[in-house]
């Protein structure tokens, strides 16, 4: 069969922005049972009579083998300026049995040390987002039969600075546990090609033992071996508080759970956000074109079309890509084409990029994704914002205006701070007059006795008793220290906490 995108004039019923994919019309000179657009939203219409299915003959002999050749085992990552590694999940040379095609590659990532899932991915490459630690990766394919193979565990690690009780998003910790509750491997999107709301939720994460979630960090980034693009970073108090805006596309979210004792905990997951309904169980995923594609020089630009990642229901596979471009200023379809991969060439505009798949079952079931995106000239960098050169000096914080570099401001309290045995409390705001990043540490003290200790702007009460303690501050900006003091008062909570430890 023959799919076609191209634009009837003679259809004067659609009202704007509205028409599918709808059957070639007798004497229109296209072929029979093929499609056209017909307007702004994307539909399926079958041919009159769909052929006969023949049944599927017996698998051929033979047997689909598995090949992790990315990572191998025990290499080494070095970690970023982000304190991530980007890890490359590769199973280029997996060869499927004769006569037969590898359909899925399953891989999931674990923790050596207490076998803790990190990450889950999909297709034949795919790349995470890890920090430093020892990780077990194990690869399962599955070829047209439903036959599958597997191979690992294969041991990798990522190296890079600092680990337990150093800064955030650079170390897992066995003691601490992050949970990703949402996204779901699975977003379903609308049909206006636009964005869609993500709620980014980490509810059943837990700190380590004694000690409170001082906050969580999420990173969202694009899914693409080689070319990630970040899309979203968010710092949040509450384990349901942040959300991100995205279109049709493949990603790699990362939570790094801090806790009020310094110490953190990170997972990493790939999920889609697809067309497609939660019946068909069929999805259609456009990993490429991004929502915003740099022009080339010269004002035609070749744009990738990539359906990576779109799948069909269990037991069928698909066996059509159909991609149709229109321009968003005029309505009108401008260029289509076949196949899982495809290129288009483009002048800079507004466009929205459709995709239908079919599967193989006699029913030729379908799903629609539909992605609004533009080309246009490279976007400039934000005010302060300049490349990053990994040869380049660090700079020292900044000074204010005049030269003067000054010390973390601690904001004093007239009133002794007010907390409940077993609960937590928080520290007045500390800012630094330069703008430059600060780090806060504190001790909990009942004479010159430490009851405990810890890192950011939260203090731990578990297993503080009732009574009046007092909190040491200390801030630093990288270059100078401020110290300050604060009077506690903690009230009996709703279970009794334990005496604080006798002095040695």
């Amino acid at each position: 069969m023959y799919y076609t995108a191209w634009l009837t004039e003679h259809i004067h019923h659609s009202p704007p922005n509205a028409g599918q994919f709808a059957q070639s019309l007798p004497g229109s000179g296209q072929v029979p049972g093929g499609f056209y657009w017909s307007g702004g939203y994307w539909g399926y219409c079958p041919p009159p009579s769909p052929p006969a299915i023949t049944p599927a003959p017996p698998p051929p002999p033979g047997v689909t083998t598995s090949f992790i050749k990315s990572p191998q085992s025990g290499q080494s990552f070095q970690t970023g300026p982000n304190g991530f590694a980007a890890v490359l999940l590769d199973a280029t040379g997996s060869v499927p049995a004769p006569n037969r095609r590898i359909v899925a590659y399953g891989w999931v990532v674990k923790s050596a040390t207490d076998g803790t899932p990190r990450a889950t991915a999909t297709g034949v490459t795919s790349t995470l987002q890890l920090p430093p630690g020892q990780y077990v990766v194990t690869l399962n394919v599955v070829d047209n039969t439903g036959a599958n193979s597997q191979q690992g565990p294969v041991r990798f690690m990522v190296v890079g600075a600092g680990q337990i009780g150093g800064p955030a998003g650079i170390g897992p910790n066995p003691v601490m546990m992050a949970v990703i509750k949402s996204p779901p491997q699975i977003v379903l999107s609308g049909r206006d090609g636009g964005n869609v709301s993500i709620p980014l939720d980490a509810t059943g994460s837990l700190p380590a033992p004694g000690f409170l979630v001082d906050r969580y960090s999420w990173t969202v980034s694009t899914q693409q071996a080689g070319n990630q693009v970040l899309l979203s970073q968010q710092t949040v108090k509450q384990a349901n508080a942040a959300t991100v805006s995205l279109p049709v596309g493949s990603y790699i979210v990362t939570l790094v759970v801090v806790d009020t004792g310094g110490r953190n905990s990170t997972l990493t997951k790939n999920f889609v956000v697809a067309g497609g309904t939660a019946e068909d169980g069929m999805i259609a995923v456009i990993t490429q074109p991004l929502s915003y594609v740099t022009a080339s020089p010269g004002g035609v630009t070749t744009v990738t079309l990539d359906a990576q990642n779109s799948a069909a229901k269990p037991g069928s596979t698909i066996t059509q890509w159909v991609w149709a471009i229109v321009d968003q200023q005029n309505k009108t379809a401008i260029a289509n084409a076949t196949g899982r991969v495809a290129q288009v060439r483009l002048q800079p505009g507004l466009y929205q990029v459709g995709l239908l798949i079919l599967d193989n079952t006699p029913e030729a079931k379908s799903a629609i994704a539909q992605k609004n995106f533009q080309v246009g000239p490279a976007p400039p960098l934000p005010p302060g914002i300049i490349p990053y050169d990994p040869d380049a000096p660090v700079p020292s914080p900044s000074p204010l205006p005049g030269g003067t570099q000054q010390p973390p401001v601690i904001t004093p309290s007239a009133t002794p701070l007010q907390g409940e045995s077993g609960g937590r409390v928080s520290l007045p705001s500390i800012e630094d007059p330069n703008g430059d990043p600060v780090t806060v540490k504190w001790d909990l003290k009942q004479g010159e006795d430490v009851i405990k200790s810890g890192a950011g702007s939260v203090v731990s009460l578990v297993a503080v008793a009732p009574g009046t303690y007092t909190i040491l501050v200390t801030a630093s900006d990288g270059q100078l220290t401020a110290t300050g003091t604060y009077t506690l008062v903690v009230k009996p909570g709703t279970a009794p906490a334990p005496p604080p430890p006798s002095p040695p």
